[in-house]
């Protein structure tokens, strides 16, 4: 029915899914990302770029939108504005694939059938090309049907350590914990603009070990004391000189010190 084009690049998506992260964060909303880190490779690097390269850590949005009776999933990432296709975000979400969510340019037939004349397979075509061009920026087709199940996942869906016995938002799906998701807030609260390098220091200093909290904290201590020692003198050294003046002018005192 697709193209085999169409198919490999379906495939590959389908795949790529499984290392995605979900989180359901509102009634029909989701937050999807991935932060495994896998540094570029250059050929020939004598300086070492790909350590240095900014790969930056994005968190995509998905949410439900509305025309009429006909539901669409829409990614900001904007794979299906682009290539007419679902992407792996939205298919972490549905967990699979139905003939409404592939644009009609990626059908076998549609080279060949499309505007012939007195051809019903024509019409149909034509029809669903100038309804693709009327929803084109709500995002991808979905059945009523499909979305239920998507936006109602069942219990083996989720990360039974955070939600066996509770079903308040944010729901984690399987295989997304706590950290995942701290990060992912992180990520959003700062734009998508944070690379994952720094994602994975700044959350290296978080996870601390107590010792080396204290270690650290004992170290800002010091500094501080260091410095309020510091602006004592000073103060100290102030005061000593406003004597001196004030001493000098009234009483004409020249060997003080």
């Amino acid at each position: 029915m697709f193209t085999r084009k169409c198919i490999y690049m379906l495939h590959d998506l389908f795949d790529a899914w499984k290392k995605q992260c979900c989180v359901i964060f509102a009634n029909q909303e989701w937050i999807v990302w991935d932060f495994q880190y896998e540094p570029p490779i250059f050929e020939g690097d004598e300086f070492q770029l790909s350590d240095a390269f900014p790969v930056f850590a994005n968190v995509y949005q998905v949410r439900v939108t509305m025309k009429g009776n006909q539901s669409f999933l829409k990614c900001n990432c904007q794979l299906y504005e682009h290539c007419g296709m679902p992407c792996s975000h939205i298919l972490v979400i549905t967990n699979e694939i139905e003939d409404t969510m592939i644009a009609v340019q990626h059908q076998k037939v549609l080279q060949v059938n499309y505007g012939v004349a007195e051809s019903k397979l024509s019409t149909q075509l034509m029809k669903a090309t100038s309804m693709q061009n009327i929803h084109e920026d709500m995002g991808m087709p979905i059945t009523n049907e499909c979305l239920e199940r998507s936006s109602n996942p069942t219990k083996s869906c989720l990360n039974l350590d955070i939600h066996e016995y509770s079903s308040d938002y944010p729901l984690l799906y399987n295989g997304t914990t706590n950290d995942d998701y701290q990060k992912a807030i992180f990520v959003l609260t700062h734009n998508n603009a944070v690379t994952k390098q720094e994602l994975r220091l700044e959350f290296s200093q978080t996870d601390a070990s107590p010792q080396g909290l204290f270690s650290e904290c004992s170290s800002v201590i010091s500094i501080h004391i260091l410095l309020v020692c510091v602006r004592c003198e000073v103060i100290l050294i102030c005061i000593y000189r406003f004597v001196y003046v004030i001493l000098h002018i009234r009483f004409g005192l020249y060997d003080l010190v």
